[in-house]
């Protein structure tokens, strides 16, 4: 009989796992938290700025950087692609 190989599913399980907890967890953080909300149009005017500031203030990559393809997922020892 031929081994039994693991699916791709089968394998990837209990990453998505650690990762559903850990998101679980951080959407329970930011809705439990009691500062008010910042509107939507404060926050993009804030991250302009900051984009503005940061492409002035650097000069531009020698060359790109291959981003990376896993990331742990923090609290469950596991790792998720990105």
């Amino acid at each position: 009989m031929e081994k039994e190989r693991n699916t791709e599913s089968q394998v990837l399980a209990p990453e998505a796992a650690g990762y559903d907890q850990w998101l679980a967890a951080e959407i329970r953080e930011a809705i439990d938290d009691p500062r008010p909300g910042v509107p939507h149009a404060e926050v993009m005017a804030r991250m302009q700025m900051q984009m503005q500031m940061l492409a002035s203030s650097r000069p531009a990559p020698a060359r790109r950087v291959k981003p990376r393809r896993v990331a742990e997922v923090p609290g469950s020892g596991g790792f998720v692609a990105v």
